[in-house]
């Protein structure tokens, strides 16, 4: 049985191909994509600010150059 609104008859919610939700972008795939970027970058940030690295998983530094005397 479909979900309607009982007074009206009609379903609840927008029309079907309703884009109103898409006229500024915010959830276009542009602006979802943007806004994880952007949290992934602001958690790097913070976990660098920590102390805990936060670089690549498998990044390898070079050990500190010994000098010989």
């Amino acid at each position: 049985m479909p979900r309607t609104y009982r007074p009206t008859g009609r379903p609840p919610g927008a029309p079907r191909g309703n884009t109103n939700a898409l006229k500024h972008g915010f959830y276009g795939a542009a602006g979802l994509a943007e806004r994880r970027r952007a949290r992934s970058l602001f958690a790097t940030v913070m976990q660098l600010a920590k102390g805990g690295g936060g670089g690549p998983k498998n990044s390898q530094t070079t050990p500190p150059r010994q000098d010989e005397h």
